[in-house]
């Protein structure tokens, strides 16, 4: 519905050229109505405001601007992330926290932001790992759930050292 691609131009322009403390100064209402503005959303501004993709998306980019303002520089970034690092508990607890701060971005949409960041002790427990590791009984039905069993199943059936939970090369012992 976005069409990023082919708009991102525009958004780039809209989104201040990416200045995220000029972004987290604007309000949601105001970053959807300049999109409205800007592209021919017609469809989707006959839903209510608060369920349109748009205005969505709108909050999630400026909650993570204003996420992101929070931090000095990435090593300042890096240096929360390494301390959420201590054992499972603790890194359950970043993506939660981010979840919390940024509106639109659940549990296992954080994990993947965080491993796509290269933090790859973060697996991604989306619905098709919920419904395979709840289905063959290593977990609850719930991401967080899923999340645990993935680390212990990277933990248990490793041989190699520091491999960690989105590590494409696991070796069973």
């Amino acid at each position: 519905m976005i069409k990023y691609e082919q708009r991102k131009s525009k958004i780039k322009e809209i989104l201040f050229d990416y200045k995220i403390q000029l972004i987290s100064e604007t309000t949601p209402d105001e970053l959807y109505e300049n999109f409205l503005a800007n592209f021919n959303v017609t469809s989707d501004i006959l839903q209510k405001k608060q369920m349109n993709c748009w205005y969505k998306w709108s909050c999630s980019i400026i909650d993570s601007a204003k996420f992101v303002s929070g931090f000095k520089d990435a090593s300042d970034f890096n240096e929360l992330v390494k301390r959420f690092n201590y054992n499972t508990s603790s890194r359950i607890a970043l993506p939660l926290l981010i979840a919390t701060k940024i509106k639109g971005i659940g549990f296992a949409l954080a994990c993947d932001l965080l491993k796509e960041l290269g933090y790859t002790y973060y697996p991604k427990p989306d619905v098709h790992m919920i419904d395979v590791f709840h289905g063959i009984g290593l977990c609850e039905k719930d991401p967080v759930s899923v999340f645990e069993a993935i680390e212990r199943m990277a933990a248990d059936c490793c041989t190699v050292d520091e491999v960690t939970p989105y590590n494409g090369n696991l070796v069973r012992s």
